[in-house]
């Protein structure tokens, strides 16, 4: 067989195997259906009759499923037609909105809109019942509240029908994506039973897949249902416009930006922590955990225009600004993971409060962070606190601390003690540490540990060639870098910790530097450099000699003198004859 016979056969076992036919017949006539959107006054459409095609033609659909299903049972064309039902289902819907724009009849609009409604529901009992294949209440339930809201949102959004000012009209395209993520939520139920609810479905289907792949299609329908609402009944009108040049355009310049996004994909989070908590997936909760901040970037003014950047604004202005607002959505997140015992869930709740004290109700970007809270960070620290005492984490207490000395900073600055601000809470964050490095037994305490002996040596050394950095009075300095000094001896003596009782053994050898230098300066003053370096230089020799005799004597541990020659070594025989010349 030559090699063009060869790539032909793949393509024909390729279309055979997937059989693509069902979805490019679908996407003809949706696009058939646009086309006579685009030439057609929407005024002079007969409603009934365009929704007619597409529910003749979902019919024609659902009933090919029904047979692929009780004559051959090819699944993978039934799965492909199904959803395809699902598809029209939603382009129903849609197609409802530009007749609602121009519908002047109520009892017309509520006629459409029912129809549209029962039409779906019917459809799919039939196909359900004739193909035998059984979808349990727990996932049929919020299936019918997602169509029901596709339904009967254009009807409420209908300025013939329900005439209102154009704010409100915004208002209500807003609250559009926070009823999907109602909707979203009442699956909890059927994420928490797993795959026991989709059992002996009558197909060869598994859980995930079944029937989670019909809830994709549905929320990803719902955003794309989100923003076609914005462009039909948005402030600019219907979508269709007529510009200067003649002909009809789409009018793109609509309220609708990525934070519309935020209570869908919240709900989303909700749906995969359960999961991820009711199977024992670790991973995939701690990844849903880590990944919620990321819902801080939806929020964010991130759209064009200025009908967007005039809603966005009225937004922040009424309620909060949609980042003020994203964040109290993350903290019940977070909190409601907490209550379902997810591992780590209360770090993030108290980083969310932390976000709180920078955010307010009129932050709209980084540049509008206000100034840090102090009594929010006050509560975040004594969380914290608490926190870090019942699960005995040494992180989590240190955290506690860093947030209340930097609480005392601010306190302090605004006061009369401002210029003892920063001594104080450097000092009260190394109190913390010390008492943490001590009190805990976790690898960060001993951490802890180590970093805050190393911190004594730098302080020292910065007050002596700074006398002025720590706004200490200067009679101050010595007694408080001996203090200090004396503290952590006594400190390493009754912990036993080796880095304390090293850096107080430093501090008592430079002592004892700084005495001989200051009394070598004092004499030289009075005797002269050359008598002084003389004598110094004598008492160096005399210690060196006594110091050799002590070895010489075995009086010091050979270990310390390892690097000398033994001691005492033995006389070298001598012959009783002389060798012969």
């Amino acid at each position: 067989m030559s090699r063009s016979a060869g790539r032909s056969t793949s393509l024909v076992r390729y279309f055979v195997t997937h059989n693509p036919f069902y979805a490019i017949s679908a996407a003809l006539l949706m696009y058939s259906v646009r086309a006579a959107y685009g030439e057609l006054e929407i005024g002079t459409i007969n409603c009934w009759l365009m929704m007619g095609v597409l529910a003749v033609y979902t019919l024609t659909l659902a009933g090919i499923g029904v047979l692929l299903v009780r004559l051959g049972q090819v699944w993978e064309d039934v799965r492909s037609v199904l959803l395809l039902v699902l598809l029209m289902f939603l382009g129903i819907s849609i197609s409802a909105d530009d007749l609602f724009v121009a519908m002047e009849s109520t009892s017309g609009g509520v006629a459409l809109m029912v129809f549209g409604y029962l039409f779906a529901v019917v459809v799919t009992e039939a196909v359900l019942r004739l193909s035998r294949l059984r979808l349990n209440w727990f996932y049929r339930i919020p299936y019918y509240l997602f169509l029901a809201l596709f339904f009967v949102t254009p009807w409420l959004m209908s300025p013939e029908l329900h005439p209102r000012n154009a704010r409100t009209t915004e208002w209500m395209l807003l609250l559009f994506p926070t009823a999907v993520a109602g909707v979203i939520l009442t699956l909890i139920p059927a994420v928490r039973r797993g795959p026991r609810a989709v059992e002996n479905n009558g197909t060869p289907w598994q859980w995930p897949l079944f029937p989670w792949t019909i809830f994709g299609l549905l929320i990803g329908g719902a955003v794309l249902r989100s923003y076609a609402l914005s462009l039909t009944f948005g402030p600019t009108g219907p979508i269709w416009v007529y510009p200067s040049s003649g002909g009809r355009a789409i009018a793109f310049a609509t309220v609708w930006g990525s934070y519309f996004l935020v209570p869908i994909i919240a709900a989303i989070m909700v749906l995969l922590l359960e999961n991820g908590i009711c199977r024992g997936n670790r991973k995939l909760t701690q990844s849903t955990l880590l990944a919620a901040p990321l819902l801080l970037l939806f929020a964010m003014p991130i759209g064009a225009g200025q009908v967007f950047r005039s809603f966005y604004f009225h937004v922040t202005s009424q309620i909060g600004s949609p980042i003020w607002l994203c964040l109290g959505i993350l903290a019940a997140f977070y909190g409601y993971a907490w209550l379902r015992k997810a591992a780590h869930a209360e770090f993030g709740f108290l980083a969310t409060l932390a976000m709180a004290a920078v955010v307010t109700p009129h932050t709209v970007g980084f540049r509008t962070l206000s100034e840090p809270n102090p009594y929010m960070l006050a509560t975040l620290a004594a969380l914290f606190a608490i926190r870090g005492i019942r699960s005995r984490s040494a992180f989590t207490s240190f955290v506690a601390v860093l947030i209340a000395s930097f609480t005392t900073w601010k306190l302090l600055e605004d006061s009369a003690f401002a210029s003892y601000s920063e001594l104080v809470s450097a000092h009260l964050l190394w109190i913390g540490m010390i008492g943490i490095g001590f009190l805990y037994r976790d690898p960060f305490a001993r951490l802890l540990q180590f970093l805050s002996a190393m911190m004594l040596p730098v302080v020292a050394a910065t007050i002596v060639v700074n006398p002025s950095f720590f706004s200490l009075p200067r009679a101050w300095n010595v007694p408080y870098v001996g203090g200090m000094f004396l503290a952590f001896g006594l400190i390493g003596w009754a912990f036993r910790s080796r880095w304390y009782l090293a850096v107080a053994a430093l501090g008592v050898l430079a002592g004892i530097y700084e005495g001989f230098a200051f009394g070598f300066r004092s004499v030289a003053q009075n005797v002269g450099w050359a008598a002084v370096s003389a004598f110094a230089w004598s008492v160096g020799a005399l210690l060196l000699g006594l110091l050799v005799s002590m070895y010489k004597a075995n009086r010091i541990p050979p270990r310390m003198m390892a690097w000398f020659p033994a001691s005492n070594p033995e006389p070298t025989a001598i012959p009783n004859e002389l060798p012969d010349s």
